[in-house]
């Protein structure tokens, strides 16, 4: 469902979300001006190049000791030695080929089911180094590529609020990962809890939740969640005309 979609959500959130509206400022990998290169494969193909060199030569000791028996003539050297190489090289890469399709039929085996999910791990490895906004441009090339995927807009969200402060932008990102994404109920209950406890708590703006509580009651009047933003709504509406929070 779409939340805070009014004229709340056109307005913005500060001074915070200019970056969040702004284009990207950096390439994937910014630092570095590298790009994301599959280390595993560059190393396992060159592993199976050593191989297919010892292949070679034991098909070579193998053809020598042929002729030596008199068993073949002296074209087995060759035969051999590239049988050798042959089966040495194309064999481990026809392996990890085949291995690599029963991987992604064990995780989708219709094509219907739900994919394994995305990895960010470049994103989280700029987290980890407190390289925040690289990470968060990393983040938002990840929702270019997959709009639908929620999990970048909470990550970039949740860097904003617990990382940089920047309690607007993370208002923004949250409100996007609702109207953007494609999230379960799970997803958007927590979602909507984290935003409401933003402007409440850190923000301490508890009416500007007040239009995402009234929608939801309405539209999901009668579920869990609809029930929970009637109540929450209520006590907002005791807050701001300065009476008891309490139920």
């Amino acid at each position: 469902m779409n939340a805070d979609s009014g004229p709340e959500s056109q307005r913005g959130d500060g001074a915070g979300t200019d970056a969040a509206h702004g284009p990207i400022r950096r390439a994937y990998a910014p630092t570095s001006g590298r790009r994301d290169v599959d280390q595993f494969e560059r190393v396992a193909r060159f592993r199976v190049a050593l191989w297919s060199i010892v292949g070679a030569f034991l098909g070579f000791l193998l053809g020598v000791f042929l002729g030596v028996q008199g068993m073949a003539g002296a074209g087995v050297i060759f035969l051999t030695t590239f049988i050798g190489w042959a089966s040495s090289y194309f064999g481990p890469l026809l392996l990890m080929r085949w291995t690599s399709r029963a991987g992604g039929a064990l995780y989708n085996p219709s094509g219907k089911s739900t994919p394994r999910q995305r990895e960010y791990s470049l994103a989280e490895s700029y987290v980890a180094r407190g390289q925040y906004q690289e990470a968060i441009d990393a983040f938002e090339v990840a929702i270019l590529e997959d709009p639908s995927d929620s999990m970048p807009y909470l990550r970039v969200a949740r860097i904003q609020r617990d990382k940089m402060g920047d309690d607007g932008g993370a208002a923004h990102w949250f409100k996007k990962a609702l109207t953007d994404s494609d999230t379960n109920a799970g997803i958007r209950t927590l979602v909507r809890k984290e935003l409401l406890e933003l402007y409440e708590v850190r923000m301490g703006q508890p009416g500007r939740a007040a239009p995402m509580l009234a929608r939801v009651s309405e539209e999901e009047a009668g579920t869990k969640d609809g029930d929970w933003a009637a109540e929450e709504l209520k006590r907002i509406k005791r807050i701001i005309a300065g009476g008891s929070d309490a139920p």
